[in-house]
């Protein structure tokens, strides 16, 4: 269903000339919009109980974001695995701190105090 909010900004795009800058811009926001649908779609399978052979298959090796992985978000204190396309990127950005970081930087943006130091 969030997918969806991808619909307008794509229909939008159908009135952007097509000259140099305004093709670019029309290649970006689908792209963008197509990575958005696939990331969604992702993060679901990683949520189902029962999924396609194939699906199954590439959760297993890692190749799109599984069930087991995805968990550990949900998973008490809340403070890693963010990354819901394939997940891939969770060891190096916890490793690197980036969730608490971009935390204390979002807090402080908004003038609210982080939950943890």
């Amino acid at each position: 269903n969030t997918s969806l909010a991808t619909v307008l900004p794509l229909v939008a795009l159908l009135a952007v000339p097509l000259s140099a800058t305004g093709a670019f811009v029309v290649v970006a926001m689908a792209s963008a919009s197509t990575l958005a649908i696939l990331t969604n779609q992702l993060h679901k399978w990683a949520h189902d109980r029962e999924s396609a052979p194939v699906v199954v298959w590439m959760q297993a090796r890692g190749l799109i974001l599984g069930g087991t992985h995805h968990q550990v978000h949900h998973t008490f204190p809340h403070e890693s695995h963010y990354c819901i396309t394939t997940g891939w990127l969770n060891a190096p950005l916890s490793a690197l701190g980036m969730w608490s970081k971009l935390e204390r930087a979002i807090a402080f943006a908004f003038g609210v105090r982080a939950h943890r130091d």
